[in-house]
């Protein structure tokens, strides 16, 4: 007996595409692990339907604006404290 193919998207009424994480991870720019755990954190907007994970490219993209700008963000911390860093090194 042959096991039904899952449906890789599904449209809703309005005509959103929705994706499964399961595709998105097989692009190769995430786990499927990783995907799961940011979707259930609530830090990707997605929704479960049964046992399978959806999401919007839309929301993906605001997902990693929103990685981007934290990492930027850390970036600019640390070379703030690694000037301070510098100018104490300096009267050593």
């Amino acid at each position: 007996m042959r096991k039904k193919a899952k449906q890789e998207f599904f449209l809703d009424s309005d005509g959103n595409k929705y994706f499964l994480l399961s595709e998105i991870a097989m692009l190769g720019k995430y786990s499927l692990d990783y995907l799961h755990s940011v979707a259930k954190k609530g830090h990707l907007k997605s929704f479960k339907i049964g046992e399978d994970w959806f999401t919007k490219h839309s929301w993906l993209e605001e997902f990693e604006d929103g990685v981007r700008n934290a990492i930027d963000g850390e970036i600019e911390k640390q070379k703030h404290n690694f000037k301070h860093f510098q100018k104490w090194v300096k009267h050593l």
